[in-house]
């Protein structure tokens, strides 16, 4: 997936449909419970490390949402990333469709024929379920994400059928690049990755943003000089850890089992180039490593 950052606002329409009501949200929730350990050129052979821990990049914002399921009828239909189509674009209004974006350079666009700029942009790439064993892939326009990238999960705590916390990573093909510029019109820069968590009775997301993870990046490769760099025409693939660790029980002496685990991409529309070398640069990168450049 290849990543670009983006240097211009994109004027914003329909403001009244820019935010939708939230639910009440849980006080507790913390940035270091996914972290992402690892970035490099796929496949994930270690080589082409592009960043590795320490220190793991923490995610970059959180939201723990108390009583609710992020599934059911919140998933995602056209899965392009329109407003109010899954939980990650409005749906339901417990998020807000600018919930991890609303400071971006790109926050909202015009993805459907309504031609208003109030979509998120979130693609769902799919879940695992409570045993951490297989990863189910949703489709875009009819079409299997498992044909762009792998996503896998395993558990290091709590054992697959009370898992507690584990690993995840995502690598994406070889030739994402053009296929995912053919599958959304060109669209091809994630700049968010995200995950959520449910156990008990709510959920937490966990967002990573390259817009702001790129000068932790950038500063990391400036002290490994043989580190490889971003050149926005390569895949790249992440490796990372994830825990249950916001969701105690009653005595908060213990964390919830997993539930289920989803991956979420942020896909912006954008034709600006990236100035090199910068911040920036990483940026767009850093989102190229996840796969999903079409990306995580």
């Amino acid at each position: 997936m290849k990543i670009r950052p983006f240097v211009q606002l994109l004027a914003i329409a329909g403001s009244a449909l820019a935010f939708l009501p939230l639910q009440a949200q849980a006080a507790s929730c913390s940035v270091n419970q996914v972290t992402i350990n690892k970035i490099e050129v796929t496949p994930l052979d270690g080589q082409g490390i592009v960043y590795q821990a320490p220190p793991p990049l923490t995610s970059t914002g959180c939201v723990f949402v108390d009583g609710q399921n992020d599934t059911g009828t919140l998933l995602p239909t056209n899965n392009i990333g329109e407003l109010n189509d899954g939980v990650m674009n409005g749906e339901g209004g417990l998020l807000s469709p600018t919930q991890f974006t609303a400071n971006n350079p790109v926050p909202l666009m015009a993805l459907n024929a309504d031609g208003l700029v109030n979509d998120p942009g979130w693609i769902r790439l799919g879940e695992v379920g409570g045993d951490v064993t297989t990863f189910k892939y949703e489709d875009v326009k009819g079409y299997g994400i498992d044909n762009l990238l792998s996503v896998s999960m395993t558990c290091t705590s709590g054992g697959t059928d009370q898992c507690l916390a584990g690993t995840w990573s995502l690598e994406t093909k070889s030739n994402i690049i053009e296929l995912v510029t053919n599958l959304l019109n060109g669209r091809k820069s994630f700049d968010h990755l995200a995950f959520i968590l449910k156990a008990g009775n709510g959920f937490a997301v966990y967002d990573f943003d390259f817009n702001v993870l790129a000068a932790d990046i950038v500063a990391w490769q400036a002290a490994h000089p043989g580190s490889s760099q971003f050149d926005f025409d390569t895949p790249y693939a992440f490796t990372g850890t994830w825990s249950d660790g916001d969701f105690l029980n009653a005595n908060n002496n213990n964390f919830k089992a997993l539930s289920h685990m989803s991956v979420w991409v942020r896909d912006p529309v954008t034709t600006n180039t990236v100035p090199a070398p910068g911040t920036l640069l990483l940026l767009g990168a850093a989102l190229l490593a996840m796969g999903l450049q079409k990306r995580t």
